[in-house]
């Protein structure tokens, strides 16, 4: 018989991942980072790609932590998160920055990613993808927020106060989470039986990372790719909010397959027409951003609805390494098209080109097969 539903946790889900989507609000800081710490625009670009690889590896190690009760897990996570950037603003030098803020906070990130997604949805066992949609949205709300408070206080106060207060709130968010949440383990024990299909895994890595590659290059890019630059950004995240509310739910309700080639379509018929109708291009960095944040909320669910709860955490570490790559590969490389072509026609079009790959794959009965969702218990 399903669980009942437990707001507490749901609230302590929300509540993390709200506060760890500040990592996001790094652009933020960039500037003032230069000034502080003397050091040029790339060491302090490597501060956010170190903090992407990080959490990256956090999400891929998470099922070593899950284990744990989730209260203690959530209070360790605040807890080293705040120490690593507190110690960026103490020592005050690249290398602090690197270690604390990218690498610390990062992995931190990661472990928190994967902590509140499995809370949520067992939080919410009758609907798993409104809990996974609902804390993936709660998580680009955290980025937006943070970049707002973030850039009132800078003007007031010095940048290591900022970094202080911003290291005290997320251990306040983790401490609170961790009150919030149950004294049980963070996900369902293993057995070996719980060991995600490779050939599934491998599928959706592939599929993840074409999908997730051109919404990463328009997150990047998009003050770039048309102006005004703050509506281009406001109206991608206001897209990534909406897209992931309703992408956990289309991800529970609708056929594997067609929770994902949806959102891969979008990001093709975008990417498209931006091409074609440039003078349409905020409405369609918009839908992009929704078609991304769609995208990533149904990843998840899919992997639960198909794989059962106890294969969940490593079977998305796995796929979740797809986002990590992408992060490091896409905006990068659109850059270095821009550089080199003077526009960003090349990086859309290449972008375009990963949809529709991703859209081929998901759509081809042999290449992308799920096993029919285990009964529930």
């Amino acid at each position: 018989m399903p669980r009942a539903a437990a707001p507490r946790d749901l609230a302590g889900a929300l509540l993390l991942s709200l506060a760890f989507g500040s990592i996001h609000a790094f652009g933020v800081l960039m500037a003032p980072l230069e000034q502080a710490l003397g050091a040029s625009r790339g060491a302090v670009s490597l501060v956010y790609s170190l903090a992407i690889a990080s959490l990256t590896l956090g999400v891929f190690t998470a099922p070593r932590f899950l284990p744990l009760g989730a209260s203690w897990l959530a209070a360790l996570c605040g807890l080293c998160a705040a120490l690593g950037i507190a110690a960026t603003a103490l020592l005050a030098t690249p290398l602090a920055a690197w270690a604390g803020f990218g690498v610390v906070f990062g992995f931190c990130n990661g472990v928190a990613y994967s902590l509140f997604l499995s809370r949520a949805a067992a939080a919410l066992p009758a609907s798993p993808g409104l809990a996974a949609g609902l804390v993936t949205a709660a998580y680009g709300l955290g980025a937006a927020g943070f970049a707002q408070v973030l850039g009132l206080a800078l003007p007031r106060l010095n940048w290591a106060q900022v970094l202080y207060g911003f290291a005290a709130a997320i251990l306040v968010a983790g401490l609170a989470a961790a009150a919030l949440f149950g004294r049980e383990a963070a996900a369902p024990g293993r057995t070996a039986g719980d060991r995600p299909p490779a050939a599934f895994t491998r599928r959706l890595w592939l599929v993840y990372f074409l999908g997730a590659s051109g919404g990463l290059m328009v997150i990047a890019h998009a003050a770039g790719i048309v102006a005004p630059a703050a509506s281009a950004t406001t109206l991608v995240a206001v897209g990534n909010v909406a897209g992931s509310l309703l992408g956990g739910v289309a991800g529970e309700r609708l056929a594997a397959r067609l929770s994902l080639a949806l959102p891969l379509a979008l990001t093709a018929a975008a990417l498209g027409l931006l091409l074609a109708v440039p003078a349409a291009g905020l409405a369609l960095l918009g839908l992009c951003g929704f078609a991304y944040g769609w995208l990533i909320a149904a990843i998840p669910v899919v992997i639960r609805q198909s794989l059962g709860a106890a294969a969940f955490a490593p079977a998305f570490g796995r796929v979740f390494t797809a986002w990590g790559v992408a992060g490091l590969v896409a905006p990068s490389l659109a850059g270095l098209l821009y550089d080199w072509s003077g526009g960003y026609g090349g990086a859309i079009g290449l972008a375009l080109a990963a949809a529709l790959a991703g859209l081929l794959l998901v759509s081809s009965g042999a290449a992308f097969q799920v096993r029919s969702p285990p009964p529930q218990r």
